[in-house]
């Protein structure tokens, strides 16, 4: 992926990471013995450079072929990736749009993100995993067409089909859909008992875990069910996927994940808070950067969950925070 370090970053990265000594001012006369300048011992930044390397979601199986809507509703995005299941088509699908929020005393143009998937036989209709519609669907060469048993569901109808590269190049300028990976067997909602079965699960106190360089804080369990207020990574290389991002990415790197248009340092130059993408509602699906306990934060959210990003003084990712709104 491209990444752009501009120069005013390198020397903020060059200057934490320890710089060459200034050379001492000659002193008047009459002279005197001046010691010699001791070797500068060698420091390093609090979170070592790493390079995010971008990925598409996560579907939950090996595609096959990828695809993008045809544009829908108010400036409809989707991606689709499928693979061929028995005769019939597994799939899973990503996509935005804005929708009309009329009883908000705000715009009421919001952006809503979805995803649903299935697999599907030719010709039959299937409940689609997500949403309370079936879906069949028809391939023409590189055309593939979609009907909905709503016929109000506002949704793509069509894809074309794309290589990984366009399909990657065109994920960049989708909003964050809930398209995390989190640590191996972790659940957002998970039974108490499979929490603490967890291999190497460490409990903090009564509320927070450690679970595969992750910090978890856990709501009450109800009924035997634990609900995930957050998980947190301050680690590089610590387990928990969002298009690629790890600790030790710049802050440029992020931006560069999702619908900015804009370098990151023209940002912390002009506003305090500045919406990225999206509708100034909480509500809304959007991407912000801000203050957020004392801490410069890119954030990416949809209402469902949403993505922390902590950025240190170097314009480096120090940490990263996903959590979700019980």
């Amino acid at each position: 992926m491209k990444r752009i370090v501009p120069l005013a970053l390198a020397l903020l990265l060059l200057a934490a990471c320890g710089a060459e000594p200034a050379e001492a001012t000659p002193t008047s006369e009459p002279a005197e013995t001046v010691s010699p300048t001791p070797e500068p011992t060698e420091t390093s930044c609090a979170v070592p450079l790493v390079y995010s390397e971008f990925t598409l979601p996560d579907p939950g199986f090996e595609p096959d072929s990828y695809w993008l809507a045809e544009g829908f509703g108010d400036r409809g995005s989707g991606l689709l990736l499928s693979r061929e299941n028995g005769g019939g088509l597994e799939f899973k699908c990503w996509y935005s749009q804005y929708v009309t929020a009329t009883d908000l005393m705000y715009d009421p143009a919001i952006l809503g993100c979805y995803s649903f998937g299935g697999c599907v036989a030719p010709g039959e209709a299937v409940p689609l995993r997500g949403i309370d519609v079936s879906a069949s669907y028809s391939v023409d060469g590189d055309t593939l067409a979609f009907s909905y048993s709503k016929a109000s569901m506002s949704a793509p109808l069509k894809f074309y089909r794309v290589s990984e590269e366009e399909a990657l190049e065109a994920f960049r300028n989708m909003p964050y859909n809930e398209e995390y990976t989190l640590p191996e067997g972790l659940k957002s909602y998970i039974a108490h008992d499979e929490l603490l079965a967890l291999p190497g699960i460490v409990q903090l106190d009564e509320e927070t875990y450690e679970y595969e360089g992750a910090t978890l804080y856990v709501f009450d369990s109800y009924e035997g069910m634990d609900y995930i207020g957050s998980v947190t990574v301050d680690e590089v290389g610590a387990g928990l996927g969002i298009r690629g991002i790890k600790v030790g990415c710049t802050a440029q790197d992020v931006l560069s994940c999702f619908p900015s248009g804009m370098e990151y340092e023209e940002y912390v130059l002009t506003e305090e808070n500045v919406v990225f993408y999206g509708t100034d509602i909480n509500i809304s699906s959007l991407g912000r950067i801000y203050t957020f306990n004392g801490r410069r934060t890119i954030l990416c959210g949809n209402g469902y969950s949403s993505v922390r990003f902590f950025i240190d003084d170097n314009g480096v990712v120090e940490a990263i925070m996903l959590a979700w709104p019980w």
